[in-house]
């Protein structure tokens, strides 16, 4: 059944090679007991390896029952050794943490007998050797002949044909050795068993057939087989397999019995395993962080439509398109191009026609809300907060009125990107209407979030502190002394006082404990039943006081700040109120007659009664007739005037002769007095003219010296008094009119006296110098006399709210005046914020824009096409690419780990099983 034909097997080392069989043609019986003998090294032990499946010869042919195995697999080798070769070894191999019944079973194991088919044959192959009442020991604790009787029982459980013994009495006593030679010895009635063996006399005694080797050749066969053996049919062979329970219970066990062993080898397979659990968690955990910066930057910079759009992509990919063209064409050496992104970008300017874009995503909102967290609308309402004070001041803290008195503004550039940001020069920001895209930033210090209308929160710094700034808004620190600063600031002089110590600490109950007003602007105009106009009482305080009083209470209730987690908050510090409160004020304004006013007469301008297309056409000195508010008590104005003549010394000895008298130019005084004092200064001119003429006309030509005393009698006659006082009836109030017209008439009559007597001598020019300087001095004014004399109809603020309403400088149409009012149409934002929940979901957010767009280009309505610019995404379009480099990065790190920790878990698998 067994042949060998001229095998030959070698091992080399190095440059030496060890020939262990060289030419051994051999061939047994299917039943007989044949004993290899020789000395070491003769290669005993590689032919019985080599017989059994466990060694590959180098050259010659094996045959099992005819087959060559030449061709053999070592699936092959493994069925033949699992069906037809049973092992008996020296040192037993027995597997210590199994019992002696389980070591018995474990060929039958693996070749899928089941459990109580196995421990019944079992059990009969122990009884055949004797150890049938030791079958649950363990072999530690068996003797070496019963150790070795048990790995005879295994070998024979399969019942194989050839049972392969390597000195399977070597470490025996003799006595021992003799029993399990008797074992074989029955053994080998029935099967071919070859037994490799240094004892020549047990081979003698029990073998029938021996077979010596020297250096790897048969020198001696004592009972050859030579003649053809006729071939039987073969048993069918099964492969070798195990159930998996059998494999858990069979680990578990070994596991169980090899605790240190068995740690070691875990925790080198772990390091793997661990390995890669670490790098999955840690790429995890990454594109975790990753997802929260992009939510948390989405929510701090959402997609934003305005009424007035400019795409910037078109400015960016300019610049970027410049690169290329610098690059790919050439141009002279004193050639510049020249790269027009301003002309194309403002070339892009449209008015975006948000309202249709508003009914279009309210009609489609199942298209665009897996992709959005909030859609939020604004209208441009700037809510009138007030603080409530007892003193007689009106203080706005929203928008503040002493910042904007200085003209701080928002830098222009910064509102392409945030059109309400304004530099920590804004303390009240509006939040968005769903409060869940921020509020798992935040942590609530004290009270709660904002419920309504009427409640306010305010937002703490990172560090936990709170703008100087926003408690001025509050009324916590004195509005007096930012005022002191900024008149400080903006007209340098003295410095400004320091602040006091105690005003760097502020409790969370000063905070909650502050109430506002809010109003609607409208309720700032009233109507004026003589111009028949509404007109801006803001610069009223008994009326803004009481309008106040009647406004929407605003109550801080709760203080936040945000979590040390959170990279980039949504809501900066400051002070935020309810996304309700402007839909309030908008539906509020409706009610005002101001509002119903214009919204009734759209071509008439409310605030001056003039049609808006006309209006341009008129100054406003030409609307403003100051006649209907003006009454002139004539009899006071005159008596207001008095000419003191006794006061004037006009004594002079003087022969002037006869000398031409030049005309007399009063002009310059009108002019002064008509742009300070308003006077009409031609008449009063043709008076002053007409009374010196007159007095010229009465005086005697050849003695001109006596004209200064006549002058003074005929300034004493009542009528000439009369006269005076009447040319200056329309002055209006000024206590500087005494002396501008005292000096204008010295310089007027010194002026005519150098003209006269320019050849007399300096002593005579003093003398009428000191003269003019009394007759100056004679003439008086009572100011207050002339301030009664102008009675108004309106009092001072009235006019000045008249006056403001007639100047706005404002373009005048109705939607601007329905804007000043605070009213508007919330079918017509000014402004959608998209909030998309990630960078993936705003690029199909971008595509429902572009899909919306489409349909109106398609359907010939171009004027509703919006533009927009994805500002965040041109500027994290390189952060992007990083982001994805690293994750790539990552995953491939986490392969090759993968895939290195698989390879060393099955060697360490392998080594530790096999």
């Amino acid at each position: 059944m067994l042949t060998l034909k001229n095998i030959r097997k070698s091992y080399q080392t190095k440059d030496f090679i060890q020939h262990a069989l060289n030419g051994v043609s051999l061939s047994f019986r299917k039943n007989e007991f044949a004993a290899v003998l020789g000395a070491s090294g003769s290669g005993k032990t590689t032919l019985l390896n080599i017989i059994g499946g466990l060694d590959r010869y180098d050259e010659g042919e094996l045959l099992i029952e005819g087959v060559s195995t030449q061709k053999y697999k070592s699936s092959d080798w493994d069925t033949y050794r699992n069906n037809r070769v049973g092992f008996v070894f020296q040192s037993y191999n027995l597997i210590p943490h199994q019992s002696v019944l389980s070591n018995v079973e474990l060929s039958l194991t693996l070749s899928g007998v089941s459990k109580n088919e196995r421990q019944r044959r079992a059990i009969e192959a122990l009884d055949a050797v004797g150890l049938k009442d030791h079958i649950h020991k363990l072999p530690t604790q068996l003797s070496g002949g019963q150790m070795q009787r048990v790995a005879i029982a295994r070998s024979l459980i399969n019942n194989p044909e050839i049972i392969l013994a390597d000195e399977p009495t070597g470490a025996l006593d003799s006595q021992t050795g003799i029993q399990i030679m008797d074992i074989l010895k029955e053994v080998a009635k029935d099967r071919l068993v070859i037994m490799v063996t240094h004892n020549p006399s047990l081979a003698n005694k029990y073998a029938n057939r021996i077979i010596e080797l020297e250096d790897g050749k048969v020198i001696r066969d004592s009972n050859p087989h030579t003649e053809p053996e006729t071939q039987n049919s073969r048993r069918k062979l099964r492969h070798a397999k195990m159930s998996f329970l059998t494999a858990v219970s069979l680990s578990i066990s070994n596991l169980r019995t090899k605790k240190g062993r068995t740690f070691i080898t875990a925790l080198a397979g772990s390091i793997g395993i661990i390995g890669i659990a670490s790098i999955l968690a840690l790429a995890s955990g990454i594109n975790l962080y990753i997802n929260d910066i992009e939510q948390e930057t989405m929510s701090a910079y959402p997609l934003t439509l305005d009424a007035s759009g400019i795409d910037l992509s078109g400015f960016i990919s300019s610049a970027e398109s410049m690169r290329h063209i610098s690059k790919d064409e050439d141009y002279l050496d004193n050639e510049v191009p020249v790269l027009n992104s301003l002309n194309t970008m403002f070339a892009n300017q449209q008015q975006n026609d948000l309202g249709s874009l508003k009914t279009y995503i309210e009609s489609n909102h199942d298209l665009i809300d897996p992709y959005t967290k909030n859609v939020q609308y604004k209208y441009g309402v700037t809510p009138q907060i007030y603080l409530e004070s007892d003193d007689q001041k009106i203080q706005q803290v929203n928008p503040d009125s002493l910042i904007g008195r200085t003209g701080i503004g928002q830098p222009p550039a910064m509102g392409m990107i945030s059109s309400d940001s304004d530099f920590g020069m804004k303390s009240f920001s509006e939040l968005a209407g769903d409060m869940s895209l921020f509020q798992d930033q935040y942590d609530v210090v004290v009270g709660k979030w904002p419920e309504d209308k009427s409640e306010l929160v305010v937002v703490l710094m990172e560090n936990g502190a709170v703008s100087d700034f926003t408690l001025y808004a509050l009324g916590l620190k004195d509005r007096n002394k930012l005022e002191s600063m900024l008149d400080e600031f903006f007209n340098p002089g003295d410095q400004t006082e320091a602040a006091d110590e105690d005003d760097d600490i502020v409790t969370y109950e000063q905070i909650l404990g502050s109430t506002l007003k809010v109003i609607n602007p409208a309720a700032k105009y009233a109507y004026d039943d003589i111009y028949e106009v509404f007109v801006d009482k803001s610069g009223d305080v008994a009326y803004m006081k009481q309008i106040i009083e009647d406004g929407l209470s605003l109550q801080v209730v709760g203080i936040i700040k945000s979590k040390d987690s959170v990279r980039t908050p949504m809501l900066s510090s400051g002070i935020y109120f309810h996304h309700d409160l402007i839909p309030y004020l908008i539906q509020n304004a409706d009610d005002y007659d101001i509002v119903q006013a214009q919204l009734s007469n759209p071509d008439i301008n409310v605030l001056t009664g003039n049609d808006f297309e006309d209006e341009n056409a008129f100054d406003a000195k030409d609307i403003f007739n100051f006649e209907k508010l003006i009454k002139i008590d004539e009899r006071m104005l005159r008596n207001a005037f008095k000419f003191d003549v006794p006061n004037v010394d006009m004594d002079f000895d003087i022969d002037i002769g006869d000398i031409d008298m030049p005309q007399l130019e009063l002009s310059g005084l009108f002019e002064s007095l008509g742009n300070q004092l308003n006077i009409p200064t031609e008449a009063i001119q043709d008076t002053f003219v007409e009374l010196f003429e007159d007095f010229v006309n009465t005086q005697d030509n050849d003695d001109v010296s006596q004209w200064i005393i006549n002058f003074r009698d005929y300034l004493q006659q009542q009528a000439v008094q009369d006269k005076i006082a009447a040319s200056f009836e329309s002055l209006d109030l000024g206590k500087q009119v005494s002396d501008i017209i005292s000096n204008y008439f010295i310089q007027m009559l010194e002026q005519t006296i150098q003209d006269v007597f320019a050849n007399l001598q300096t002593q005579m020019e003093a003398q009428i110098m000191q003269s003019m300087g009394g007759l100056a001095g004679s003439f008086r004014v009572d100011q207050n006399m002339i301030a009664r004399a102008f009675n108004f109809s309106i009092d001072e603020n009235e006019i000045v709210d008249l006056v403001k309403g007639l100047t706005t400088t404002d373009v005048n149409n109705q939607a601007n005046n329905l804007r000043r009012f605070g009213y508007r149409d919330l079918d017509q934002p000014t402004q959608i914020n998209i909030y998309p929940k990630d960078f993936n979901t705003k690029d199909d957010v971008i595509q429902f824009l572009d899909d919306y767009n489409h349909s109106m280009e398609t359907s010939n309505q171009e004027a509703k096409v919006v533009k927009y610019t994805d500002f965040i995404g041109s500027l994290m379009s390189s952060v992007t690419t990083i982001i994805n480099t690293i994750s790539y990065a990552l995953i491939a790190f986490v392969a090759i780990s993968l895939i290195v920790s698989s390879i060393m878990i099955g060697v360490i698998t392998y080594v530790s099983v096999l």
